[in-house]
């Protein structure tokens, strides 16, 4: 028998292995499919390494594992594990092999000499709030200059559903998938909040101001009927060709309109949402105030906004704007 039979033999139960692991996370534990995929990827990664080195999973051990994770995080290619990338590929380990050991597949508990560093805390990036102001006002700029040149009424009409967009992401700190699966029963602009539905289905209310509820009522008058044509959704964002925006989308014209404000470096969503709690903070809101707005289940997650202090943004601000 040469040594690729060999290698075959071994991959056998360790890819019955890994899949039995996450049919389990998926099914019993109730893990979300991004995570999962993210420890399948990990677990594929370790499963090559022990076949080039001809390791079965009963002689796996704590060294054999942080060897393998060495030689991910120094490896020439882009797909090199950063601090954070390498805990929880650690951790994705840790549990599998913690699961073969309750099942009775490995007779050493090889996690409990495994100890998970922690990934270094990495503080949100936020935006000036003239930053700001110009990314809201950029959409509005060019549904003017449409206007007055006469583009068509669906042009137009797209240009005010991105106006409501943006306004909406600020005024609610809501994440992407947030804003493209809200729905017209989420909004309650009579009363001024928007309703949104988090992660593990979290619901929370979210008050909102005049600029962003007038903007979204001018979308609903007639733009977003123009988009959806004939067709009915209930979803309150409309693609041109009327179906519901898609999160890749709604990421695209972020950076679109953040490119044509003159903002130079990288503008995402979650900028937009890190932005909305840190002014929020700066104005003096209560941290529980703001956690509740931003659906964290751990007030921890919301302190993280304490250290973006006013001397910071500041800072942020003449790196973008020296002649200020």
């Amino acid at each position: 028998m040469d040594s690729r039979e060999m290698s075959d033999r071994a991959a056998r139960p360790l890819d019955e292995a890994i899949a039995s692991f996450l049919g389990y996370l998926s099914v019993e534990c109730g893990v979300a499919q991004n995570t999962v995929l993210s420890y399948e990827r990990d677990l594929r990664a370790f499963a090559r390494f022990l076949e080039r080195r001809m390791t079965p999973l009963e002689r796996v051990t704590d060294e054999s594992v942080l060897e393998h994770l060495v030689e991910r995080r120094n490896l020439r290619s882009g797909r090199r594990l950063s601090p954070a990338s390498s805990a929880r590929a650690l951790s994705a380990i840790k549990m599998f092999l913690r699961f073969l050991w309750t099942e009775g597949q490995l007779t050493r508990d090889i996690p409990a000499h495994l100890e998970t560093p922690r990934a270094p805390t990495r503080l949100p990036e936020v935006m000036a709030e003239d930053e700001v102001t110009a990314l809201l006002d950029a959409p509005r700029t060019e549904l003017e200059q449409a206007r007055q040149r006469g583009l068509s009424e669906r042009h137009c009409a797209i240009l005010e559903r991105d106006v409501a967009i943006l306004q909406v992401f600020y005024a609610t700190g809501a994440r992407v998938s947030e804003v493209a699966n809200l729905k017209l029963d989420d909004l309650h602009t009579d009363l001024g909040y928007i309703r949104c539905l988090g992660k593990g289905n979290r619901e929370r209310i979210v008050p909102v101001g005049e600029e962003t509820v007038r903007a979204v009522e001018r979308y609903l008058a007639s733009a977003r009927q123009r988009l959806l044509d004939a067709r009915q959704s209930p979803y309150l964002f409309a693609s041109s060709r009327g179906l519901k925006l898609t999160r890749e989308a709604i990421w695209r014209l972020v950076k679109k309109y953040a490119r044509r404000a003159g903002i130079i470096r990288r503008v995402s969503p979650h900028t937009l949402r890190h932005s909305f709690a840190t002014h929020l903070l700066e104005r003096g809101a209560d941290l529980r105030a703001i956690q509740e707005m931003l659906g964290h289940a751990s007030i921890t997650t919301t302190q993280r906004y304490t250290h973006v202090t006013p001397t910071r943004l500041k800072r942020i601000h003449l790196k973008f704007h020296p002649r200020a």
